[in-house]
């Protein structure tokens, strides 16, 4: 190796004096203390985290906490394609109360998984959403009583092999 590549590289001076360029010298930079980057706090997100679960919680609760239906039966389930509208399922069911007493009507969440049971989508539905007829409206199901259930739900796609229905009510403060 040379000596002028081991040397360090001065500028030339310029013939102007005025140059502020004309007194620096470049060398390498070798074990320079460089600013670290600076990450908040892991605390800041554990508290983040903690306001908002709390916040999801009174939303939660606020909005009444779904519960399992009284004893309901669900029969004849079945989905199927929609016959009027592609890329849309039809499902079935037959709900029947079995008490002795009239109960709210309950909501219904139907959801969609693959062949590992994982959920796909889901959707929950009110009274307003299923009932038709003379059951229109009405707050509560009758004792000893039948209904049937037609919704119209959007197709999730091939991956969804299997779908289930459970019912809930909702028990508001």
């Amino acid at each position: 190796m040379s000596r002028e590549l081991e040397e360090e590289f001065v500028p030339p001076r310029l013939a102007d004096d005025d140059n502020p360029l004309a007194d620096i010298r470049v060398s390498p930079m070798e074990g320079a203390d460089l600013p670290e980057a600076t990450e908040p706090p892991p605390g800041l997100w554990v508290h983040a985290s903690l306001i908002l679960l709390v916040l999801l919680a009174l939303q939660f609760v606020q909005s009444g906490k779904p519960e399992p239906a009284p004893p309901f039966q669900i029969t004849a389930l079945n989905m199927r394609p929609h016959s009027d509208h592609p890329g849309a399922l039809r499902m079935n069911a037959m709900l029947s109360n079995p008490t002795d007493s009239a109960l709210p009507y309950p909501q219904i969440l139907v959801h969609f998984s693959n062949r590992y049971s994982e959920r796909l989508s889901q959707g929950m539905f009110q009274p307003s959403d299923y009932l038709r007829g003379d059951a229109e409206g009405q707050l509560s199901f009758p004792a000893n009583t039948r209904l049937q259930l037609a919704l119209d739900l959007q197709d999730p796609g091939p991956q969804a092999v299997n779908y289930g229905l459970q019912l809930y009510s909702v028990k508001q403060r």
